[in-house]
Parts: structure tokens; C-alpha cells; sequence
């Protein structure tokens, strides 16, 4: 059994927020390429979709399910998992939500919560300086 990654969305992310969102997950591509795998539908500019790479021992061919993210908030309060099975690709999920979280988002912004089944989202103190050092790092804002 793996872990599952939650996040709830209650807001369209504006036009900042969104770019933000699609350069860091441009990002995370060029780290974790040989992991993960961009699913996004190329004309489709408002969502982001993407799973760990095929896995031929996998009876379903993926490792888990997709993670998928868009701008604009189709229901408010709906909560969406993906489960990862402690994968890398599990990694990359997290990161990529924490830093939508922690970084994108102002820090008392309550229209996007995270939860892994593994770590609390209430220790996005922690983290946040952990991708604000990122974010300047390799991002140059």
C-alpha cells in the first residue's frame, strides 16, 4: 500500500499564480525526467497532468495514479487525492504541492490545503523556508 498525496483547491489560481505553478513543475520535470512523466494535454494550457514513468513489472503499466492540477477550481472544497505506493514519484508529488502551498501562495492563504497520509501539512512552516530557499536558489525570484 502506498501513500497518498490530498490537496483541496477553492480558488482559481490568477494569471501569476498559474505561471508559477507551470515554471516550477517545468522545473521538477528537468529534475525528476527520468520519473515522472508529463500527461498534460497539450492544448490544454489551464491543467497540469502527470505520473511516475511506466513501469513494465506494474500490472497497470503506471505506478500510481495521475496528479492532476488546474487553474481554475471546478468545485469549491472538493478534495482530490493520488496515491504514489511510496514511490519517487511520491516525492515529486509532495514537492510540487508543498511548494504551490508554500511558496506560490501567500502564507495565510487558506484556498488551497495539502495532506500526505505520511506528513502533516502543519509542518509547512518547515518547509516553507525549505522552498523559499529553492525559489530564490534555482528560480531566481
Amino acid at each position: 500500500m502506498g501513500y497518498t498525496n490530498s490537496y483541496t483547491q477553492r480558488r482559481d489560481f490568477n494569471a501569476d499564480e498559474w505561471k508559477k505553478i507551470k515554471l516550477y513543475f517545468r522545473f521538477l520535470l528537468s529534475l525528476y525526467g527520468d520519473t515522472v512523466e508529463d500527461l498534460s494535454d497539450p492544448d490544454d494550457s489551464d491543467t497540469i497532468v502527470f505520473n511516475g514513468k511506466r513501469n513494465k513489472s506494474d500490472e497497470y503499466g503506471y505506478p500510481c495514479e495521475d496528479l492532476v492540477i488546474s487553474k481554475n477550481a471546478y468545485a469549491q472544497n472538493l478534495r482530490y487525492s493520488c496515491k504514489t505506493r511510496a514511490n519517487t514519484y511520491d516525492h515529486v508529488v509532495w514537492e510540487f504541492l508543498v511548494y504551490i502551498k508554500c511558496v506560490v501562495l501567500p502564507y495565510n492563504d487558506t484556498s488551497f490545503s495539502i495532506e500526505h497520509d505520511v506528513v502533516l501539512a502543519e509542518e509547512k512552516s518547515v518547509l516553507r523556508d525549505m522552498f523559499h530557499n529553492i525559489q530564490y536558489e534555482y528560480i531566481g525570484e
